[in-house]
């Protein structure tokens, strides 16, 4: 395989001395070696951050947030608050923004496919829901301190989604869809490594 690299780019049919052999072998080695143990594939185990966008019903425009999670593997539900990093809502005209921690959250669920863009699940709460005796819903926090600022974000596989703070603001809308930020494969990166590495041989010889 270095073989074919190696006559690849040579040109005008003329081979590299063997002293620029030992400067060029090397280097792609080393990039190779990079590039295969780093988390570059959609559900590796590392830190990731997933996009959210969805169509907003009662709000203008999209409501968009950030979801950064650690050690998580993608498709699956097996998920705590140790997997968790931060949440951000980018706010709309009807919504501020806001931003949820894991030590104020009480509610999380998460399933992200693999498979992405697409919906997927997240509930992420600071709030938790209990009836009072006049029959109206109170919003707790975790110190058992009654509130109404309790943001919180939820959306479900058919792509409905709400964003709010537990009675006071809220958005709501369709559409939700989840993404990552595209990452070139292994193999595209060792190529590209190779030809940037003949560059700067070429210039080199001059």
């Amino acid at each position: 395989m270095v073989l074919q690299y190696y006559l690849l780019i040579c040109s005008e049919d003329r081979l590299l001395s063997f002293r620029s052999m030992k400067w060029l072998l090397p280097a792609l080695l080393g990039f190779g070696i990079f590039t295969a143990v780093a988390p570059l594939q959609a559900g590796a185990i590392g830190v990731q951050t997933f996009f959210f966008t969805g169509s907003c019903t009662d709000c203008e425009g999209t409501g968009t947030g950030t979801l950064v999670l650690q050690d998580y593997v993608q498709g699956t539900t097996s998920i705590d608050l140790a997997n968790l990093i931060s949440f951000n809502y980018s706010g709309t005209n009807l919504l501020a923004p806001f931003q949820i921690l894991p030590g104020a959250v009480s509610i999380f669920v998460v399933n992200i496919p693999v498979s992405l863009p697409g919906p997927g699940t997240l509930i992420i709460d600071t709030g938790q829901f209990t009836i009072t005796t006049s029959g109206q819903g109170l919003f707790v926090d975790t110190l058992g301190l009654a509130s109404v600022v309790l943001p919180y974000f939820q959306t479900n596989n058919d792509g409905l989604w709400s964003a709010g703070d537990n009675g006071v603001n809220a958005d709501f809308g369709t559409a939700g869809t989840f993404s990552v930020a595209s990452v070139p494969e292994p193999s595209s990166l060792l190529l590209l490594g190779a030809g940037l590495a003949a560059v700067g041989l070429r210039l080199r010889k001059r």
